[in-house]
């Protein structure tokens, strides 16, 4: 004959199993949400390359003076290109929208 009632062995095994599970997708969750915000605050910040870029908005003559040595310090491959094109005044930038272009060659 079988004895359906639980015992107090077999309730601990249970709640124990129970306990388990909780904690180990507790600990789930947190890794989870953990990789999500470190995920979220890598893609937030931009490198100095970006940085540097910046300077160039705000047309000041200090400002385009460490935009220029923090484009050469990035050693970001765009950096000649953006240095060239500052020589040659072809580096087009607008405050508003914190963004820097080049522009065409005036000799081409």
């Amino acid at each position: 004959m079988i004895n359906w009632a639980a015992s107090p062995r077999s309730a601990g095994i249970i709640g124990m199993r129970v306990f388990s599970d909780r904690f180990v997708a507790l600990v789930l969750s947190l890794m989870l949400s953990f990789g999500v915000f470190s995920a979220a605050m890598t893609a937030a910040s931009a490198g100095p390359y970006e940085d540097a870029l910046l300077h160039f908005t705000t047309d000041s003559f200090g400002d385009t003076t460490d935009g220029i040595n923090g484009v050469v310090a990035s050693g970001n491959p765009l950096a000649a290109t953006v240095i060239g094109a500052l020589q040659e005044g072809r580096l087009l930038f607008s405050a508003e929208a914190k963004r820097v272009s080049f522009g065409k060659n005036p000799t081409n």
